[in-house]
């Protein structure tokens, strides 16, 4: 008996020991871009902006580095020595250069340009080697391999390109909408819904503040000077445009400040699709909303986070088609995925709390079913005890019948 009871002394204690465990959703996010304002038209390789990537995460530690891959990290690189990032976001932007390459754009944001993903070698895609874990030099393995096995939740990716999102979709946001048409950021992973409170076409019309006007029912685009109006066969490529916007300035409400280091890629395609039939001033239009979107994305971070904490790298590529041919491959070989599972929920109007269980919920259930299964054999063992003479239950009896 005194062993049994040890034996359930323990488990209770381990009960205790593993209930204070708790996951984090998102890792604290970071600004800055800032360093020259001179156009740099060097067309660098995915194997550079990773060698980048990995050094502003202080993540570069044996790798060996090519004289292209020491020019972008010399050029681009942050001071980690001395300044600790918390987190490098990444905008992979599929279009023509040459706007962006404008000395009032450049001045604050430093693109550039980069050849993501080769159409004759889609297994060296930027994003498999930010997000691919059966790959040793990632970046998701080398934050395993530095922070542990849970690291990976801090790195994120926002595609609106369907086959990337189900890829890495442990990794990845989508942008839904709920019953009242209003937008909602889901992670993919766990199905967990963060509302922006605003319909598409509200959330766009934030980024601009009102200078440039979007109609998204219609499919025009007016500016004080011109209107743009899109062919009903063009108006799916604004939707895709403007869901983009909205999720590059609703997102950083969202992250949460962490001591990991985390990564957020933005992969925005949906810029290209939707400026290749217009002139260069309806182009001009379109690049000045993305600009006011980065601006309010840097401007919420800074507030949020400070500034000496988030670097990031605009980066401009014509890429996108190859990144979503590199996705299909590796989903049609079986590219172990985790699949995405969604609780059914009855929500009120106007309730968009997430529709799933947090990780926390899940193991506290389950501490909750293993301690009730720990009760019922502890309260079968003392069912079950036989009062014998040699006993402390007999001599209580034995007692109260002699006082009687």
């Amino acid at each position: 008996m005194k062993h049994f009871a040890l034996f359930t002394g323990c488990i209770f204690l381990a009960l205790i020991a593993g209930a204070t465990a708790s996951s984090a959703l998102l890792s604290e996010p970071k600004l800055g871009l800032g360093k020259t304002a001179s156009v740099d038209e060097t067309i660098y390789t995915d194997s550079d902006l990773h060698s980048l990537i990995m050094n502003n995460l202080e993540l570069l530690t044996t790798q060996k580095l090519t004289e292209s891959n020491e020019q972008m990290i010399n050029r681009y690189g942050e001071p980690v020595l001395s300044q600790k990032i918390l987190l490098n976001y990444l905008f992979l932007i599929d279009t023509d250069s040459e706007l962006f390459n404008s000395e009032t754009f450049t001045a604050n944001k430093k693109p550039v340009k980069v050849e993501a993903c080769t159409e004759n070698n889609l297994e060296s895609c930027i994003v498999g080697r930010l997000y691919d874990r059966e790959r040793q030099d990632s970046v998701v393995s080398e934050f395993e391999n530095t922070h542990g096995k849970n690291a990976h939740i801090a790195n994120h990716i926002y595609s609106s390109m369907p086959s990337v999102s189900d890829l890495y979709n442990q990794y990845s946001f989508s942008v839904e909408y709920d019953t009242f048409g209003n937008a909602v950021i889901v992670e993919n992973r766990s199905g967990r819904k963060f509302p922006v409170n605003k319909n598409l076409s509200k959330c766009i019309n934030d980024v601009t503040g009102g200078s440039i006007k979007f109609d998204l029912a219609n499919g025009v685009i007016t500016t004080n000077e011109r209107s743009i109006v899109f062919t009903n066969e063009t108006r799916a490529d604004l939707k895709t445009f403007a869901e983009d916007m909205c999720f590059m300035i609703s997102m950083p409400k969202f992250i949460i400040k962490d001591t990991t280091p985390a990564l957020f890629t933005f992969i925005l395609q949906g810029l290209r699709n939707v400026e290749k039939n217009l002139d260069v001033l309806d182009k001009s239009v379109l690049h000045q909303v993305v600009e006011l979107g980065y601006n309010q994305f840097q401007k919420v971070l800074g507030a949020k986070l400070g500034e000496q904490h988030v670097t990031g790298q605009i980066v401009l590529t014509n890429s996108a088609k190859n990144i979503e041919a590199h996705a299909q491959k590796k989903l049609s070989e079986g590219f172990p995925r985790q699949i995405r599972v969604l609780t059914e929920t009855t929500q009120a109007a106007g309730d968009d709390a997430p529709a799933t269980l947090t990780a926390q919920q899940v193991v506290f259930r389950i501490y909750g079913i293993v301690f009730f299964l720990v009760l019922a054999v502890i309260l079968g063992a003392l069912a079950s005890i036989q009062v014998e003479k040699d006993t402390l239950v007999y001599s209580k009896f034995l007692t109260v019948d002699q006082r009687k």
